[in-house]
């Protein structure tokens, strides 16, 4: 949606949300050349574009580029524009939640999963996911011949989510032997479900034990 040449309404990263964008700075240059003969030429046209945008909200810049040829229509006959913002546009960007009392091998493992995630690493991101539910596993003394089992045996979590936990390792399967790449809402969901298991596993136990010690001492 534009309001004109000068106005554009881009994803902003630190509002996290589409915002409108004043137009600071353009730049454009075209590259002919002509593909034809010298008695019946044909020009072809690449054409290169900068801008640099303010968000109207937080007055953070966002740099765009803009490229075209023009011999490029879509099936409708409207040219083709290739265009990319910097830094990348963060829509379904996930950001690193922190824990007080997680283990630093976990939380390194959970930030690399997030990393990967972020960065469009789909295949790398549900491997991680498998591996930092064995990691809790083998932290909380969990044994077992196989993840399957090792699930079953997760008994400081509650049934519900327990049983779900399954679905992560086929996703690690499909992705470490078969190279599926997941979809990524499916992923960020399972983000999403292995930090309720950080939360409970640790960081809710840790902050339970600071409110009975306080209340203890006033008793």
């Amino acid at each position: 949606m534009e309001v004109d040449k000068d106005t554009k309404w881009i994803h902003c990263n630190s509002c996290n949300r589409s915002t409108e964008h004043v137009l600071v700075s353009e730049y454009s240059r075209n590259k002919d050349q002509n593909i034809g003969e010298d008695y019946n030429p044909f020009i072809i046209t690449e054409t290169f574009s900068w801008f640099v945008w303010e968000c109207n909200g937080c007055k953070v810049l966002t740099g765009e580029s803009s490229y075209s040829f023009s011999e490029d229509y879509d099936w409708l006959g409207n040219p083709v524009e290739d265009i990319n913002f910097y830094p990348e546009r963060k829509k379904e960007y996930h950001p690193v939640k922190q824990f007080n009392e997680i283990p630093e091998k976990l939380e390194g493992l959970y930030n690399e999963v997030v990393l990967a995630y972020n960065n469009s690493c789909g295949i790398l991101a549900a491997i991680g996911l498998r591996s930092l539910l064995e990691g809790i596993c083998v932290d909380k003394g969990v044994t077992a011949d196989n993840i399957q089992k090792k699930i079953d045996k997760m008994n400081f979590i509650p049934d519900s989510i327990r049983n779900n936990l399954h679905a992560f390792r086929f996703l690690g399967n499909d992705a470490a032997h078969e190279l599926i790449i997941p979809d990524k809402k499916d992923l960020q969901m399972a983000i999403f479900v292995i930090e309720d298991i950080l939360n409970i596993v640790y960081d809710l136990d840790y902050k339970s034990k600071l409110i009975f010690d306080k209340f203890n001492r006033k008793a």
